[in-house]
């Protein structure tokens, strides 16, 4: 039987954790270029699902945390500029795959958030994040500037000195 044949007739199903597993070492052994390769090793996986399940669900270098505002700011505000190509704007998400993107963003319609008002919305948050991230600095400048005596600063943060032998 041909590789398309056997290809073929496969229907589509989750994924196995074996099949997880098998695909993890064959791009171990074969990278991510061989995907007819990788796919033989894989039996009942064709080209196109082995290369689909590393690039959204397996790849190390996947970011899965939570989405951050000034994620979604970037994501929306991209999707002005390019539509819906996901994997250009997955280029300016380090870490996010284009179908994490995509979904993500139908996310964010879904709860009527990708409205004009919440991009100002999520530029606000981003504004005040960084606001206080500036803050926070100032004051640990004004700290280490201040004009106070040493007594006091040790009356702050005691600190003891190590004894000498001598």
């Amino acid at each position: 039987m041909s590789y398309i044949q056997s290809h073929e007739k496969k229907k589509k199903q989750k994924w196995s954790s074996e099949e997880d597993e098998l695909l993890r070492n064959s791009v171990k052994i074969h990278g991510t270029k061989n995907w007819f390769i990788i796919a033989c090793d894989l039996h009942g996986r064709n080209c196109k699902q082995c290369r689909e399940r590393w690039i959204n669900v397996l790849d190390p270098q996947l970011n899965t945390t939570n989405w951050e505002s000034d994620e979604d700011l970037i994501l929306l505000k991209n999707h002005i500029l390019y539509g819906n190509t996901w994997a250009k704007i997955a280029q300016f998400l380090p870490g996010r795959s284009p179908n994490g993107v995509k979904n993500r963003y139908y996310l964010l319609e879904r709860n009527r958030m990708a409205l004009p008002s919440t991009i100002e919305m999520l530029e606000s948050e981003h504004q005040n994040k960084i606001q206080k991230q500036n803050n926070q600095q100032t004051n640990d400048i004004n700290v280490i500037n201040s004009d106070q005596s040493y007594s006091e600063i040790d009356s702050i943060m005691p600190f003891e000195w190590p004894m000498s032998d001598d």
